[in-house]
């Protein structure tokens, strides 16, 4: 039987020796990428399905060190023109020649009043689509160019509902202050706020970044422009469409706390340091402790008491496109739903947001050289918050003692003898205390006359743009006062000692107003403003065979109207 084992044990040993290695060999390419033009600078070399690769010289040389197999491939890419795949074949030098990509090329990118084809830009400039913006359904679509376009950076200070709008800058912060910082924001060529737009009116969104695209806007352009086109009509069959999104909103994380019964522990060392008195007795200790009883000696955790798991955003859009030869549109509607994380307790003290989006853009061909153009918009939103903004920092310093929330639908506080070491009761001073509505109308009209000038010369043509721009706001303050109740032993009021050691005891809840139940009041606050804006321009654009000419005399003005603002109470 050993001899066997031996036996067996030798030619393994024997065969594992012969076993053929497999070793991949290692083999070094060169080449040079080319244009009809020469060579091609910075082109990407990259061995197909790996991280492996390099990027060809001032020459259009590069050298690439490849696995040698039959099936590698080498994968040749350059912005503006086809990307381009080769087998090796057992070939070490390639001589690679790359087309441009004409669609990439001829496909217009908005510039500063006029658009222009890609080929011929020069400026800084970066754009995003329709499509980019619905992938991540922000409430506030300048949160969505956030890692969408190189050189822009947006900060949201703010997760409240309809409170959500960032700061946005281009290239970072350039002035003295943040808000001198901000970039000129323009909407179908007039200036607007476009953070609270529904992204499926959006046609694309450019941001000009460099002096050479912002010089024509002069200094108002110095931290940048955005320009923001809405979406218009084409000539085709009618194009209904129907999108919803439904999110969650949470809190990703919450700093743990400690429970009552380590805080009294701790706070009686800490007084005991100090040289004081120790403010929780043993009893209190035994209670907090034990947990036989949590009205008299509650351990409240008020983020999970006053804060929801999870809230809902909804978001809808209904839009339709369409038209013919003479006369084209483009009409949408949209409603978003944003409900806060503060749980509600029935008094609707609580964050809310509700927002309505109207569009209609039209096109009409007059003649054949002359197209005007209408566009009506607006924008109303309804958001309510709780009248005590602090809610989250009381959160979070508030302790667990100080009071047991909704018993029997009486809002409680906490016993006496720890009132001069308690912060507030973030229960107290949220609920029923009132809240504020802030409702915002925003409409907007334009008219633009586009007139072809071809007849005189080819390229020429004037326009003249009017917008109306006003804005409306009522904001209405509930303030309300209710009655809190706090706890006594039965023992307390009929006068007899408590007996702190023993645990077997009766208590009552004594109903004690802590303040006077006054009559609720309102404020409302009506805030108004318009303003107005005109441009004529005359332009020329010509390509003469390589070269392209562009040529714009433009004239505009605005005037601001503020309206008084009406304060009334009751």
């Amino acid at each position: 039987m050993i001899k066997d084992r031996l036996k067996i044990a030798l030619w393994l040993s024997i065969g594992m020796f012969f076993v053929p290695t497999i070793v991949w060999a290692q083999v070094i390419i060169t080449g040079t990428v080319s244009d009809s033009y020469g060579p091609v600078i910075g082109a990407n070399i990259i061995e197909k399905g790996t991280t492996n690769g390099v990027i060809s010289d001032i020459n259009g040389d590069f050298k690439l060190q490849v696995s040698n197999t039959k099936k590698t491939i080498i994968k040749v890419s350059y912005v503006g023109y086809k990307d381009k795949e080769i087998p090796l074949n057992g070939k070490v030098k390639f001589h690679i020649n790359l087309e441009e990509d004409s669609e990439t090329l001829q496909e217009v990118t908005v510039v500063a009043y006029g658009i222009q084809k890609k080929e011929t830009l020069t400026g800084a400039i970066s754009s995003v689509k329709t499509d980019a913006l619905l992938a991540s359904p922000n409430a506030s679509v300048a949160n969505s160019l956030a890692g969408k376009i190189t050189g822009l950076s947006s900060v949201q200070n703010s997760g409240q509902p309809g409170a959500e709008d960032p700061k946005i800058f281009v290239r970072g912060v350039g002035s003295l202050t943040e808000g001198g910082a901000a970039p000129l924001t323009l909407v179908d060529g007039v200036e607007r706020n476009f953070y609270q737009m529904d992204p499926n009116e959006i046609e694309s969104i450019t941001v000009l970044k460099d002096a050479s695209a912002t010089a024509v806007f002069g200094v108002r352009g110095a931290n940048g422009v955005i320009l923001v086109t809405t979406r218009r009509g084409t000539d085709s069959r009618a194009k209904i469409s129907l999108s919803s999104s439904v999110g969650i909103s949470q809190i990703a994380q919450w700093v743990e706390m400690s429970d009552v019964y380590t805080y009294a522990q701790l706070y009686n060392e800490q007084e005991r340091n100090d040289g004081r008195e120790e403010i929780f007795k043993p009893y209190d200790l035994d209670r907090f402790e034990k947990g036989d009883n949590p009205i008299m000696y509650p351990n409240i955790n008020w983020r999970d008491y006053m804060v929801k798991t999870a809230s809902i955003q909804a978001q809808h859009n209904l839009n339709l496109s369409g038209g013919t030869d003479k006369i084209r549109y483009f009409v949408s509607v949209g409603f978003l739903y944003q409900d806060g994380l503060l749980k509600d307790f029935g008094t609707n003290d609580s964050y809310k947001y509700k927002r309505y989006n109207y569009r209609t853009n039209l096109d009409y061909s007059m003649t054949k050289s002359t197209t005007l153009k209408l566009g009506i918009d607006g924008i109303v939103g309804d958001r309510q918050e709780p009248t005590n903004t602090n809610i989250w920092k009381d959160l979070s310093i508030s302790q667990p003692f100080s009071g047991p929330g909704l018993v029997n639908g009486k809002p409680m506080t906490s016993k006496e003898h720890y009132s001069s070491i308690l912060y507030r009761n973030p229960f107290i001073i949220t609920y029923g205390k009132g809240h504020s509505n802030n409702v915002a109308n925003t409409m907007n009209l334009d008219l633009h006359l586009v007139q072809n000038l071809n007849f005189i010369t080819k390229g020429l043509s004037v326009e003249v743009k009017g917008a109306y721009n006003t804005d409306y706001s009522v904001i209405t303050i509930r303030r309300g006062n209710i009655e809190t109740y706090t706890p006594y032993f039965e023992s307390e009021i009929n006068g007899s000692e408590l007996n702190v050691g023993d645990s077997d005891f009766n208590y009552n809840i004594v109903h004690r107003i802590s303040g006077i139940n006054s009559k609720d009041s309102w404020e409302q606050n009506n805030n108004r403003g318009r303003n107005w804006y005109f441009e004529t321009n005359a332009r020329y654009n010509r390509k003469f065979n390589n070269h392209n000419m562009g040529v714009l005399s433009l004239y505009n003005q605005n005037k601001k109207y503020y309206g008084p603002c009406a304060k009334v109470r009751g």
